[in-house]
């Protein structure tokens, strides 16, 4: 089956949460996830297991944000909706960096 396939690195040094978000080709919002990040690990996100039922076959596009919570984030916090907020240039010292191909 077609989908498509992105890897993700985290090289913050401190544990992230990483916002995905799934528009189609007219850019309305479809489905969204959040996953949290280690630091130094490599996520694999695979389309066809993470949008659910009913998106086969959907042209669109995927959209990747890390949102804040400073450096005391754990994975079972990451993705609080607190931590929902983009990191801004001013957090930059904490914010997560990400590594993809």
């Amino acid at each position: 089956a077609n989908t498509t396939a992105v890897g993700l690195v985290n090289q913050s040094g401190r544990t992230i949460p990483v916002f995905w978000t799934w528009f189609d080709q007219n850019s309305n919002h479809g489905v969204d996830g959040c996953f949290p990040m280690t630091n130094k690990q490599y996520t694999g996100f695979n389309w066809a297991t993470s949008s659910g039922v009913g998106m086969e076959g959907k042209r669109g596009y995927l959209v990747f944000a890390v949102g804040s919570g400073g450096g005391a984030l754990t994975t079972a916090t990451a993705c609080a909706p607190a931590n929902a907020t983009l990191a801004t240039q001013a957090d930059a010292a904490t914010s997560g960096q990400l590594a993809g191909n």
